[in-house]
């Protein structure tokens, strides 16, 4: 919850010629909600923007429970590795 706006902000404010950007969180145990909003919220606004966005959280993480339980696995384009995160 604390650092969800830093990384909305990150994520939103590094992209000024980016065809795509990559949120890797693999290394990540807890993803709470408001994390999760700021995903959300900067996969919309890079949207606008025609930039793809991608989500790499393992199937075998915790923290992927959150997106499929959530059903934000496909609109967050959630994937399992970074190589299929460049792949698509």
């Amino acid at each position: 919850m604390a650092t969800a706006p830093e990384v909305e902000r990150a994520i939103d404010g590094g992209h000024d010629d980016a065809r795509r950007v990559v949120v890797d969180l693999t290394e990540v145990t807890f993803l709470d909600s408001s994390a999760l909003n700021a995903l959300v919220h900067s996969q919309r606004n890079l949207a606008e923007h025609d930039i793809a966005f991608r989500i790499v959280s393992p199937s075998d993480h915790a923290v992927r429970n959150v997106f499929d339980i959530t059903h934000l696995t496909g609109p967050l384009s959630v994937v399992d590795s970074i190589d299929d995160a460049l792949a698509h």
